[in-house]
């Protein structure tokens, strides 16, 4: 099964990726060459060498897939990466953030990003654009906020589910085996960088 298209106008999309993506080449689909792997092994460090993570996710795949994604955090903590969250909530109104994470989140609502979700507010800056080795989509259903995040932000690579129109903005697109399984997904970055060490 593959990820269900988004909701974005191609027009939006389209002027999304000409203004703000970096031009990244994918360098992960579902059908891999042998040497497509040698190649990305020379482009890509090890997973040791990776030090500083930014996982995105909205406050719906938060709450629904909690113990996966706080799993997976303190895999990569036990890994010694520094990992920051960032959360969207799909609402203008912050009455409705639930601030019950540490200092390493971040909680955004709509009114943090521009008509092309991307962030507009300091606090939605200054989220995405710190250092990082790694940014990871974990929703596979992201909209515009997602695809504005990844294209700000100051992460050497990028990771998200493979669909055709990500490949502006991430350069490591994965398939999941399954729509809706983020444990499956999150197993998957785990094999990729495994292969990298």
């Amino acid at each position: 099964m593959e990820t269900p298209s988004l909701n974005i106008p191609k027009w939006k999309l389209s002027l999304l990726k000409t203004k703000y993506a970096a031009r990244r080449i994918p360098v992960s689909k579902s059908s891999k060459t042998q040497s497509d792997t040698q190649q990305i092994q020379q482009k890509l460090p090890g997973f040791d060498q990776l030090k500083h993570v930014i996982l995105y996710m909205s406050a719906y795949q938060f709450q629904r897939n909690r113990q996966v994604i706080l799993d997976f955090i303190d895999f990569l903590q036990k890994n010694n990466k520094n990992v920051h969250s960032i959360i969207v909530y799909q609402t203008r109104d912050s009455k409705a953030v639930v601030n019950d994470s540490g200092s390493d989140t971040t909680h955004l609502i709509l009114k943090d990003f521009n008509y092309y979700g991307v962030p507009k507010t300091e606090i939605a800056k200054k989220a995405v654009n710190r250092n990082a080795d790694l940014f990871i989509n974990l929703d596979p259903n992201g909209g515009l906020t997602m695809l504005g995040c990844a294209a700000e932000a100051n992460a050497v690579h990028s990771v998200s589910p493979y669909q055709a129109s990500y490949q502006s903005f991430f350069n490591i697109l994965l398939k999941e085996s399954k729509d809706d399984d983020l444990y499956q997904y999150i197993c998957s970055i785990k094999s990729f960088f495994s292969h990298l060490s």
